[in-house]
């Protein structure tokens, strides 16, 4: 990977994100007899071209000299667009090297990213997964990152990981003074569909057990699991070698997938008394990953089933935790979570923040749901384009985002629930409440769903409201076990397992599947035909609204642990396709 020795260049690779993926740079210096001058070139926006203070100060006051010559960097390739402050830490080595503090040798197979600050400390970088993964790919040997990301890039599989914390332990490393722990991570065990409620992945967390510290945690951010349970595992070949590949993922404790924020209310599905038929459809949906609307009067529980969907979703395997942790590591450069994402944003929302964009078309609400749950409250309040730019997402569970000099591609296979009012006072045919709205009202309010909208959402539940009955027991019996929620899980937890098993390898849920997959895969009765050709006749359902009829019954039937779509299924499948606004 270095072939040129002539210690007046030096070559010293990284990378950087873009869109979904990275792309490598080669740093490249040089350094010649003229006025003391600092300069960088190769499409460089203003936060690298600030780079030259930052790199200058981070060398001087960590000990090293810095060159009194004309030092000129090039970061090729040069028609790249370059952003963030990744590459300082490699722009300091490059002008180590320049000035014969380090030798070219040293950098050999290597590649480095980080930020620095002026005293030579290193900051977390946004994207480090995608800078991983390009590294792996092009066969680099050793990545070095600031410890700050360490535990997002102990995520990837196949990498070899250096976390240090400032240039001059960079360098004592590089000379092979003082050493850094090497993080080795193997492919995780990905086999996660077994998995039953009581033992949910933990998400990965790596802590540093090497043997010159024993009792400290290197880093940042990370939490320490319990004294007796072993995380890494140290080779005897090299003691300075953390195997990863054994760390536990299981925590018996835990029972919800949680975020990380604990003011979160943990809410139950016992908490919600009544509504059997509105749990019913949540069941389903979770059960086969499919898009939800609910519709009811204000106050009857609509956004309570919502934020209960977030505990009933499974642990992501491995590789979804990875998709995970690199979507929101392109937004963020704090500590990441590896659970499955619930994003509820406020209807003032712009286009751009949910489906993504900006300056450096980052991604939207859309792609950070990925892998968990999109949650639109009061659906009909979000702007018309917002809401038909979702069109293409829902069907093809990505997102294309072009400009003028660049376009990205981001995943987004998400769940999708939303709720709304019937009519904007949210009375409508409630028998206890007058409805206020004029007749032209309530069908501009409905109109704000268009009809592609709405037939891409495979539930449609009309939630009722609860009586002073239902409301009293709730206060009365204050059930806190559990017990209803965990066999919910336990349900959707044995018919995604049955989905797994059926698509292998393609780790498919049935919300999914193409017209092509359905006829492969899935099995109807005579009768269960004969039905839904009526009902598809009858109801004018369209071919999408057929499809979904049968993939929603095929998670009934997976629920009931049937091997065929039988009457039964297709029938309560149609009950979730007649429009109930």
């Amino acid at each position: 990977m270095y072939s040129n020795l002539n210690p007046m260049i030096a070559k010293v690779y990284s990378a950087i994100p873009q869109g979904y993926n990275g792309h490598l740079v080669e740093v490249e210096g040089d350094i010649s007899r003229s006025l003391p001058s600092f300069n960088i070139v190769g499409m460089a926006n203003k936060t690298i071209s600030e780079a030259r203070e930052r790199v200058r100060a981070a060398i001087v006051n960590s000990g090293f000299r810095f060159p009194d010559k004309r030092v000129t960097i090039n970061l090729a390739p040069a028609e790249l667009a370059k952003d963030s402050t990744h590459l300082d830490v490699p722009i300091a080595l490059a002008i180590l090297v320049l000035s014969q503090q380090l030798l070219p040798s040293d950098l050999v197979g290597r590649i480095f990213v980080g930020e620095l600050s002026l005293n030579g400390q290193t900051k977390a970088n946004r994207g480090i997964i995608n800078i991983i993964e390009t590294a792996v790919a092009a066969g680099f040997q050793e990545i070095y990152v600031p410890n700050a990301n360490l535990s997002q890039a102990t995520l990837v599989p196949q990498a070899t990981v250096i976390g240090f914390d400032n240039l001059k332990s960079l360098f004592l490393h590089l000379k092979g003074a003082k050493p850094l722990p090497v993080y080795k991570n193997h492919q995780p065990n990905t086999n996660f569909s077994t998995q039953n409620p009581s033992t949910p992945v933990r998400p990965h967390v790596v802590k540093n057990t090497y043997s010159r510290v024993k009792t400290k945690s290197s880093i940042p951010n990370a939490t320490d699991p319990q004294p007796s349970r072993p995380v890494v595992k140290i080779t005897q070949t090299d003691n300075n070698i953390i195997e990863l590949s054994n760390c536990p993922t299981h925590d018996p404790d835990v029972v919800k997938n949680k975020e990380t924020d604990e003011t979160n209310v943990e809410y139950l599905l016992d908490h919600i008394q009544g509504q059997n038929f509105a749990k019913r459809a949540l069941t389903i949906a979770i059960a086969g990953n499919h898009n939800l609307l609910l519709s009811g009067p204000p106050g009857s529980g609509k956004t309570m089933l919502a934020k209960v969907a977030r505990n009933l979703l499974p642990p992501p395997s491995p590789n979804e935790q990875i998709e995970i942790a690199k979507l929101h590591n392109l937004v963020a450069t704090s500590s990441i979570s590896t659970c499955r994402p619930f994003r509820s944003p406020h209807h003032t929302a712009s286009a751009a923040a949910i489906i993504g964009g900006g300056p450096h078309i980052l991604p939207g609400e859309i792609s950070l749901a990925h892998r968990g749950i999109l949650f639109l409250d009061e659906l009909p309040e979000f702007p018309r384009p917002v809401l038909e730019a979702l069109r293409q997402p829902l069907e093809d569970k990505t997102i294309t985002i072009s400009r003028t000099s660049q376009h990205a591609t981001y995943p987004a296979d998400f769940m999708f629930i939303g709720t709304m009012n019937p009519c904007p006072c949210g009375y409508l045919n409630d028998p206890d409440h007058p409805c206020n709205c004029q007749p032209h009202q309530i069908l501009r309010y409905q109109k704000r769903l268009s009809g592609p909208i709405l037939d891409r959402i495979d539930l449609i539940v009309h939630v009722q409201k609860l009586t002073s009955q239902d409301l009293m027991l709730n206060v009365v019996k204050n059930n806190k076990t559990g017990k209803e929620h965990l066999n919910c899980q336990t349900k959707i937890f044995a018919a995604r397992h049955l989905q797994f098993q059926r698509y292998a390898p393609l780790s498919k849920y049935n919300s999914a599947l193409s017209p092509p997959e359905i006829q492969q895969y899935l099995h109807l009765t005579p009768s269960a035909q004969k039905l839904l050709q009526t009902a598809t006749d009858k109801l004018k359902l369209s071919a999408r609204g057929h499809f979904k009829t049968i993939k929603v019954a095929q998670t009934i039937a997976d629920l009931n642990n049937s091997n065929t779509i039988n009457t039964e299924h297709i029938a309560e499948a149609l009950t979730f396709r007649e429009p109930c606004l």
